[in-house]
């Protein structure tokens, strides 16, 4: 449904065309809470600020309703763990952490002035840090790393930020919890606009079954990032300054590199879903090198930062106002000035796309994406220099080609179906690829959109959808075009 949507008319319309679906059946931005805990606070919010969106009103406003329910879902957790039910308070931990992730909606970064969305926020990553103390299968550690900006180039930097580090781990029958030994093939995930490093549970846990370590970072103007996206394009700060993301991604491969014991730097990957596909993407540009491969699900890249697009997002799919929530990310608190300026962030335009980038880059969208344009999936795979055959060529093995997987009548990032194609494909990519990864679902077949690299799509490989997942994902559309 393209055009105004409804679920930007009001708090009743925001809850029963969008966020209500999300709470039923724990899709985006709700995966891993219950409706039950969702369901009252919006109709305090629906009751107490009838005319009002999670555009409009204030953020103190919005955040207020959950922090006593959110709270009460930590007590017990608390009171579980006491009594030595770990699974239950597992449980209760997450739901709290969903709930408290609702709170500070759609953004939370550098230059957030909520003292209450900070505050909720902050509870957020200590319920995220209280289950992992109570999980039986995942170890958890908080790393801090240095940001470089000794030349006091970037008005916005801090001098360090922490990136969260979970392992596959075991736990004896005497309680005692090991996490798996020696380095193992490592996913650097990078959070997205909002949903931060807390809330990536539902795309980490199956990461870790198949033997990852997972490092998460927040990207660029969000959480505990040590910049906004201001000043990431070259010049951005004065002229001749490089952009100011160079420094942030150093330092996370570096890390990963210096710890051989942990991290298998042989093997190492990158995953960002939505925004954090546009830094997934760059990142892979600027440093693919050190990379297998870079997983990008609905990623803006060029026509996102347009200004009739921007213009046009804010009452389309996204649950709030995107440009506003987008500039905030990007260091601008003027929604109109940073839709101005967006065009310096497009990788097009900063000379990025159509060059060649040094690892494989595997893009994952819905056909209908009305968060960022499909066009710049589209645009990411088909904008690459033709192979010329001969002994100088600059293209080699080390040079492939985008890959481009597409689902017709799926929203940002494949919805239901993107994450499960994404799963697969980090299922197999433990154990190596062989003769190379099949980007065609065998339950989507025909239907689907592929625009691959020949060489990396050699082989064909069944990727079957399991039962379980094909119904989860069936029920959800059925639900969705319900309230369509």
């Amino acid at each position: 449904m393209v055009g105004d949507q409804p679920h930007h008319h009001n708090m009743s319309t925001l809850w029963a065309t969008k966020l209500e679906l999300a709470a039923q059946v724990g899709a985006y931005p709700y995966q891993g809470g219950k409706f039950a805990d969702l369901e009252p606070v919006f109709q305090f919010l629906i009751s107490s600020y009838p005319n009002e969106t999670c555009g409009t009103i204030a953020d103190d406003d919005w955040a207020a309703p959950f922090i006593d329910p959110g709270n009460a879902l930590v007590q017990q957790a608390k009171d579980a763990k006491t009594s030595g039910n770990n699974a239950t308070s597992y449980e209760y931990f997450l739901r709290a952490q969903a709930l408290f992730r609702i709170s500070h909606f759609p953004w939370i970064g550098p230059g957030s002035t909520s003292k209450l969305k900070l505050q909720t926020f902050n509870s957020s990553k200590d319920a995220l840090k209280s289950a992992m103390d109570v999980a039986h299968n995942i170890t958890f550690e908080e790393v801090s790393l240095a940001y470089n900006n000794s030349l006091k180039l970037y008005p916005d930097a801090r001098d360090d930020f922490v990136v969260w580090a979970f392992r596959p781990a075991t736990t004896d029958k005497n309680g005692k919890k090991t996490a798996r030994a020696g380095p193992l093939p490592t996913i650097l995930l990078i959070a997205g606009l909002g949903l931060n490093k807390p809330d990536q549970m539902a795309s980490i846990a199956p990461l870790l079954r198949f033997g990852y370590a997972v490092v998460v970072m927040d990207m660029p103007g969000t959480g505990d990032a040590p910049i906004t996206g201001r000043y990431t394009y070259a010049g951005a700060a004065g002229e001749g300054t490089p952009p100011s993301d160079t420094n942030l991604w150093s330092a996370v491969v570096e890390y990963l590199q210096s710890q051989p014991h942990l991290y298998d730097a042989k093997k190492l990957f990158v995953l960002g879903l939505s925004t954090a596909a546009y830094w997934t993407f760059k990142l892979m540009y600027l440093m693919g090198e050190h990379f297998i491969a870079g997983v990008g699900q609905g990623g803006p890249v060029h026509y996102t930062f347009q200004e009739d697009w921007l213009n046009a997002s804010q009452t389309l799919s996204y649950p709030c106002n995107l440009p506003v929530a987008l500039g905030h990310a990007f260091g601008y608190d003027d929604p109109v000035e940073f839709t101005r300026e967006a065009w310096h962030y497009s990788l097009l335009n900063q000379g990025l796309i159509g060059t060649l980038q040094p690892g494989q880059i595997l893009s994952v969208n819905g056909f209908d994406d009305l968060v960022f344009p499909v066009d710049d999936s589209i645009l990411l795979a088909t904008a690459y220099p033709p192979i010329v055959a001969n002994a100088t060529s600059p293209i080699s093995s080390a040079a492939p080609a985008p890959m481009l997987r597409l689902f017709p009548g799926a929203d940002n990032t494949g919805e239901g179906w993107g994450f499960p194609y994404v799963e697969q494909f980090f299922e197999q990519a433990i154990h190596g690829f062989g003769s190379g990864f099949s980007t065609s679902l065998t339950t989507r077949g025909t239907n689907s959109l592929t625009a691959t690299s020949g060489a990396r799509n050699a082989g064909a490989h069944d990727h079957t959808l399991s039962p379980a997942v094909i119904l989860t994902v069936v029920l959800y559309s059925l639900a969705r075009i319900m309230v369509l």
